[in-house]
């Protein structure tokens, strides 16, 4: 099995990467067909997310991209952007606020329908009530980050 890497010229950007496991000259003509528009071939299987081209040698080099945002970290065992711990955090706690408002919600409509058979039901207003205070502070789970 024959492997490549498929880069961008101008900027050493691995794009992809190529295997098939056919005779030389296969090979050779499916490599020139992939670089007649300007991109390039290197030998092997390459990692785009952590390896470019060195334009000036023609070496595979590390290459850390841009950080997606303030919320990602570089991890440098994995060669990767990981969003911080804080934030996985608090994507859970808010993940796990929405799942409870969706809940919380569902358990309204017992009280709401015996409200509309008796606008009076005392017990039914208490349990909207309490169940819209739990919404509440749970939106303001939401709101912070």
């Amino acid at each position: 099995m024959k492997r490549a890497s498929v880069f961008d010229r101008e900027t050493g950007l691995i794009l992809h990467s190529v295997a098939a496991d056919c005779g030389e000259k296969d090979w050779t003509a499916m490599l020139e067909q992939i670089t007649a528009d300007g991109r390039g071939v290197v030998e092997g299987h390459h990692d785009h997310l952590s390896e470019r081209v060195d334009l000036v040698t023609g070496a595979v080099v590390d290459y850390q991209p841009p950080q997606p945002d303030a919320d990602h970290e570089w991890h440098a065992a994995s060669r990767r952007w990981r969003k911080r711990a804080e934030v996985v955090e608090r994507e859970n706690r808010q993940l796990a606020a929405r799942k409870r408002i969706a809940e919380l919600e569902a358990a309204q409509h017992r009280p709401h329908r015996e409200l509309a058979l008796d606008p009076q039901n005392a017990e039914a207003r208490r349990r909207l009530a309490e169940l819209d205070a739990e919404i509440s502070r749970l939106r303001a789970t939401l709101a912070s980050k």
